[in-house]
């Protein structure tokens, strides 16, 4: 036997072939609109990733190509032979059926051999191609007297013959378990003329049923729908068509033996190919010089054949009489790129053995979704999980592991775990974070199972001939259907594992095509997600985590532990201040009564005064939110921060309030904010006898806003503003706010009164002022000081002060946002004091209405990327209203 060897050739799949990759296209299943798309300012449920990661969600969707070929002949008999007798007036009579096997092997029952009598001597092929015999090999066991036994044969052709679309050899099964449920016996409906027919069969449970216990193991039976077709011929193949390469290539699984009649009473018996897969193999092997195992093993010839195979009819989208159009994102296996950017791989320090193919989920910079299972090996806890799969890794130590506290080990149910790492995972555009599907009801579409699987079996090939392939392993995605219990298939192996069944918190999916053998394997712990549009980018999300089934889910159904009934599990376990509905009230001080001193936060020792819920918006709604809130002597009545307590009666409004409409006669339509290149309510402030300048906003006709910070920065304070059309005026006053702390950048803001008040035009009108409390915008555009417009305006997305907190030494406020450039490459993130961030909302006539949200503070360490903080404008509102 030889062995394979990989050669340069091998390489030429990578630049021939490589047709992009096939890939669920995002569905749009949420009414999400970034135009008004709004981030909660603290983290209120695990259903905040597209808000949460807007940065990494991914912007083009990039399907496989679609292209044109010419439309081939069926192959449908391609392997098949007639096998016949020349009689002695030259003319064929045809006798039995057989099977292409090799270049000039056909594979039929011994029965056909003749015996004492003249054995055949010609092959009939595809397109009339005819062929002498020029040996036949009947397996030696063969004993006419009981033909049941090692009916099988090997005619050895004069010459090989020339492969073709309609004259290709099928591949053999050699697996003893035959998985197939239905499979297609084809053959002669009249071997008189040689017209070809085929008809589907059903396995049976158990060959003993049909022939006896002594020829079980050699043969299978199958019995017939209908009797409306027979394939005729003894010999005739039965085969199941695999899928690999986006083709679907014929594995022959039996030939036909002594039953060939049509009755409905009679089940059909096949000689068994694995049973005699060695012997086909061995013997060829003896006779032929060139012969290469690995040319007749199933992976070695469905892709050295590929070339010869009609497309999986998945990929075809359009024909014509000469034509047809393929489209690769339609396959239904593919290699893997953006799905697999938040999988990790879990890994035992110094310990020998290793748990294979445990793998885990991330689903932010410092958690990752594991199953139950996958924590411990042999009763060794996992220490680290790693990034990266043929390049370099990283290793990032596991801090803690929650297991589901109902989980039972070595069962199926609860069968999921948290990972709690000790660093962070740095995102990038290769590492990602996957979203959680926290709805009971499933999207209605297919889904992806992401597994493992050689490369050469799994891309999508055209009509390309190779003499090597490459036996390297590559992340695939495995297209699948949902199945519900009642049409979930299941292994006997399957189903001893799901002792309770099919329990709620299981999902089943599968794709009833089957691979070829080692194509792809599954990886426990891996999602199995969909690609879902939210706010014009798509995100993966994870409906549940893989856990056991063969092929990848093709033909025998895998199960996953489903994320949405562990959600409240997940919740209490990932979100600190979450509490269920029972447990929302924290802290009840009866010592507390309305209108006295309470204490908001301990922790950062935020004061506040005994309130009315009603009165108090902003912490009901953290209460609602299941977020933690003081109570104080009545059911009724919370601690609120005083800027939160609303004031009774109504408020005299200003133009605070009345700005979307006042200045609406300049606003313009705006079809998208990145074309936004004009800024009209930007300021330009400058001292006399300094080159100090910084930027600033009108927020009414005669009073200016920017940080304190900028407004401090010169020498004394500012004596000149600078509008968007050029012209200048000086300022009367500068007002800092009086907690105005520089050393810890709080209260970061002044307001500025023009000597003169301005007319608004359109080329300068006042921004208004993001005045909510608990939501800020999610398309946030930031204004930097800049020489040229396309410089001073970039896409900035609102963070989690929490997230942001571990950035920075200094203690985040509640007075603080912290916020992110959309561009992932951005290497730093340094701004000036009284750079801003706008927000641009709709009016009642679509026109565009700046909003201003808030002026940079600082950033530590930004030449290393991290985040800017900013004052959030709308926790001022009250001051500023003092000032207009």
């Amino acid at each position: 036997m030889s062995c394979l060897v990989i050669v340069a050739s091998a390489l030429l799949i990578f630049s021939t072939v490589d047709l992009g990759e096939s890939k669920l296209s995002p569905i749009q299943v949420f009414n999400d609109d970034l135009a008004t798309a709004m981030m909660p300012n603290e983290r209120e449920s695990l259903d905040d990733c597209h808000l949460r990661y807007y940065k990494y969600g991914l912007r083009d969707y990039a399907g496989g190509p679609i292209f044109n070929e010419p439309k081939r002949a069926s192959t449908e008999f391609a392997h098949l032979a007639a096998i016949g007798q020349t009689q002695r007036d030259g003319t064929v009579s045809w006798i039995c059926a057989g099977t292409l096997i090799w270049e000039n092997y056909v594979l039929s029952s011994a029965r056909c051999t003749g015996g004492s009598e003249a054995g055949p001597n010609v092959v009939r092929l595809g397109d009339a191609q005819q062929v002498g015999i020029a040996e036949i090999i009947v397996h030696p066991s063969f004993n006419r007297e009981f033909p049941a036994y090692h009916d099988v044969a090997l005619l050895r052709l004069e010459q090989n013959v020339t492969f073709s679309p309609t004259i290709a050899p099928a591949c053999l099964w050699k697996d003893e378990n035959v998985p197939f449920p239905t499979m297609e016996a084809v053959g002669w409906a009249n071997l008189d003329d040689l017209t070809p027919s085929k008809v589907t069969l059903r396995q049976l449970g158990g060959s003993s049923a049909c022939v006896g216990e002594q020829v079980r193991n050699q043969t299978l039976c199958a019995s017939r729908a209908t009797l409306n077709e027979c394939p005729a011929g003894l010999g005739a193949p039965l085969h199941k068509k695999l899928l690999h390469n986006g083709k679907m290539t014929p594995f022959l699984v039996g030939i036909a033996s002594f039953d060939s009649s049509c009755e409905a009473a009679n089940p059909a018996v096949y000689s068994r190919m694995s049973y005699f897969y060695s012997w086909i193999e061995n013997t060829i092997d003896e006779k032929e010089p060139s012969f290469r195992e690995w040319r007749m093993n199933p992976v070695g010839c469905a892709f050295l054949r590929s070339y010869l195979r009609n497309q999986d009819t998945e990929v075809v989208v359009g024909e014509t009489n000469d034509a047809q159009t393929l489209d690769v994102s339609r396959a239904l296996v593919s290699y893997a790129s953006n799905e697999f950017n938040h999988v990790v791989g879990i890994y035992w320090q110094n310990y020998p053995y290793r748990r294979e193919n445990c793998t885990g989920t991330l689903i932010s910079d410092d958690t990752v979704l594991v199953l139950a299972e996958c924590t411990s090996n042999f009763g060794v806890a996992a220490t680290h999980v790693y990034i990266g799969w043929l390049m370099t890794t990283e290793n990032y130590p596991i801090s803690e592991t929650v297991i589901h506290p109902e989980y039972v080990e070595g069962s199926p149910y609860n069968n999921i775990a948290v990972l709690k790492l000790a660093k962070r995972v740095k995102f990038s555009t290769i590492v990602r974070p996957v979203c959680i599907w926290t709805s009971p009801e499933i999207p209605p579409s297919q889904v992806d199972v992401l597994g493992r699987g050689r490369q050469d079996i799994n891309f999508f090939v055209r009509d390309e001939q190779f003499e090597s392939f490459w036996p390297m392993d590559a992340n695939l995605t495995a297209r699948h259907n949902v199945n519900s219990v009642s049409n979930c298939s299941l292994t006997s192996e399957s189903r001893r594992k799901l002792n309770r069944g099919l329990a709620e918190e299981l999902l089943c999916t599968r794709n009833p095509n089957f691979l070829v053998p080692e194509s792809c394997r599954i990886l426990p712990g891996a999602p199995v997600q969909l690609p879902i549009v939210r706010n014009d980018r798509y995100f993966h999300y994870a409906l549940a985590l893989s856990q056991f089934g063969s092929n990848c889910g093709f033909g025998e159904s895998t199960i996953s532990t489903r994320l949405a009934p562990h959600i409240n599990w997940l919740q209490t376990t990932l979100l600190p201040n979450f509490r269920d509905e029972a447990a929302a009230v924290q802290y009840v001080n009866p010592d507390w009564a309305e209108g006295e001193p309470c204490t908001y936060d301990f922790e950062d020792e935020i004061e506040g005064v005994c309130t009315q819920y009603l009165k108090c918006p902003k912490v009901w709604n953290d209460f609602q939110a299941k977020r933690r809130v003081n109570f104080c002597n009545s059911a009724s009545v919370i601690c609120c921060p005083k800027r939160y307590i609303a004031q009774e009666g109504p408020k005299p409004r200003n133009v605070l309030d009345t700005c979307p409409t006042d200045f609406s006669q300049h606003h313009k339509a705006v079809n998208n904010p990145k074309d936004l290149l004009e800024f009209p309510y930007i300021v330009t402030l400058t001292w006399n006898n300094s080159p100090k300048r910084c930027l600033a906003s009108l927020i009414s006709t005669q009073l200016v806003i920017t940080s304190a910070g900028c407004a401090t920065s010169g020498p004394g304070t500012p004596a000149q503003a600078t509008f968007a059309d050029k012209t200048s005026t000086p300022l009367a006053n500068t007002i800092v706010h009086p907690n105005y702390r520089p050393s810890e950048i709080l209260d970061d803001v002044a307001v500025l009164k023009l000597n003169r008040a301005i007319m608004p035009s359109a080329r300068v009108f006042p921004a208004c002022i993001w005045t909510n409390l608990t939501h800020t915008p999610l398309n946030l555009k930031l204004i930097a000081e800049g020489e040229k417009p396309q410089s001073r305006a970039r896409q900035m997305a609102p963070m989690y002060s929490a997230d942001c907190q571990r950035d920075y030494k200094r203690k985040l406020s509640a007075d603080h946002l912290c916020v992110d450039e959309l561009t992932i490459e951005t290497t730093s993130t340094c701004l000036k004091a009284g750079d801003q961030l706008v927000w641009y909302g709709a009016d009642q006539r679509g026109m565009a209405v700046p909003y201003l949200v808030g002026f940079h503070s600082y950033g530590e360490h930004c030449e290393e990327g991290n985040p800017g903080v900013f004052t959030r404008l709308a926790n001022y509102v009250d001051w500023i209203r003092e000032y207009v």
